[in-house]
């Protein structure tokens, strides 16, 4: 019963937003009592957090997926999570993202340093393995770029106003950043691999579906 609470409850905040997403709704579409769905999630908030962890769950395991996929590839490895991220993050209703440090900012605050360490730890792996074969400079300093990146991505990439301000849509920006960073960690040989996948980063991010 939980999963199915857990399902119904993501489809609507992730159309509505947190405000709009009411229990009621949740114990009409499923058929059952306030006091079922209590028996499992005691409030609101114990729903909303249910739901953003098991999307986090799912979220680290495709990620870890295409870390094992492309191990033997650490740059086009950098470049799939990337790609894949955008895409995941596209995906939420933008009302989430500005409702959560009104309406629940301990979960805000849990959501990110969750999706921090997520990055962090990935992009961390990669970039360790991809100077190991001398595709990323040495003198990187790993534990700076994960935050840096984290919050390159969450306050500029992803803000609209952003992108309006430069002129470009907001897959533009991902993608132009995506390169920017690329170019910084790379070495000369890095860059060459990089110019083969230059064409494919730009257009990808145009998709309705990640590569």
């Amino acid at each position: 019963m939980s999963e199915r609470i857990l399902e119904v409850a993501e489809t609507l905040l992730m159309r509505q937003g947190i405000r709009s997403t009411t229990l009621d709704q949740v114990v009409e579409r499923l058929g059952i009592s306030k006091k079922t769905l209590y028996d499992y999630f005691p409030s609101k908030e114990a729903l909303v957090e249910a739901v953003l962890d098991r999307f986090l769950s799912r979220i680290e395991q495709q990620i870890n997926e295409l870390h094992a996929a492309h191990a033997p590839d650490p740059l086009l490895a950098i470049i799939a999570t990337a790609n894949f991220a955008y895409h995941t993050l596209s995906s939420f209703n933008p009302l989430l993202f500005q409702e959560l440090p009104r309406l629940a900012p301990t979960l805000q605050d849990k959501l990110f340093a969750r999706i921090r360490t997520l990055i962090q730890k990935n992009l961390h792996a990669n970039l360790h393995a991809g100077i190991q074969q001398g595709l990323f400079r040495k003198d990187l300093d790993l534990d700076f770029i994960p935050v840096w990146m984290f919050y390159v991505l969450t306050q500029v990439i992803l803000n609209p106003d952003f992108a309006q301000a430069v002129g470009r849509s907001i897959p533009e920006v991902y993608a132009e950043s995506a390169l920017l960073f690329l170019h910084s960690f790379t070495t000369e040989k890095g860059r060459q691999h990089l110019a083969e996948h230059q064409n494919l980063i730009r257009q990808t991010y145009g998709r309705s579906r990640p590569i």
